[in-house]
């Protein structure tokens, strides 16, 4: 189980059945949804604001196709926080798009750790454990 998950997608059926998921397998702790992109990154700054690194989710499951910011505009935003920060969090892309020019996009960025098809899966949350960096396994899946 890990300590704090992050959803961030548009679409709120998506967000309750990954919740859902991840709670059934107790994957994680705690789950903080977001349909904004923007309201993520707000949430995020403040932590940093406050110096409260503790906060900072273990994992950040990111769609990329939203209305205002996008997952790669959420992204290129991720970059600019402290790496202290950003050393704690592993990034999975979760969304819709089968599209083979995203997933070698994805591939490009040290941060983003997997490139899944919407919605979880018991094997894809098993995946993104054994794909994670070792400090952040809190424990075995």
């Amino acid at each position: 189980m890990i300590d704090k998950v992050m959803l961030i997608d548009d679409d709120v059926f998506c967000n309750r059945l990954n919740t859902l998921t991840i709670e059934q397998l107790k994957f994680a702790k705690a789950t903080m949804v977001f349909e904004c992109a923007e309201e993520a990154l707000d949430y995020l700054r403040q932590q940093v604001r406050h110096g409260k690194e503790e906060t900072f989710p273990d994992l950040i499951l990111l769609d990329l196709s939203m209305a205002h910011m996008n997952g790669w505009d959420f992204l290129n935003h991720f970059d600019e926080f402290p790496a202290r920060y950003k050393n704690r969090t592993s990034i999975c892309i979760l969304t819709s798009s089968i599209a083979v020019v995203d997933r070698e996009a994805a591939a490009l960025r040290p941060d983003v750790i997997s490139y899944l098809v919407k919605p979880l899966s018991s094997d894809d949350l098993k995946m993104i454990v054994s794909s994670m960096p070792p400090l952040l396994r809190k424990s075995k899946f």
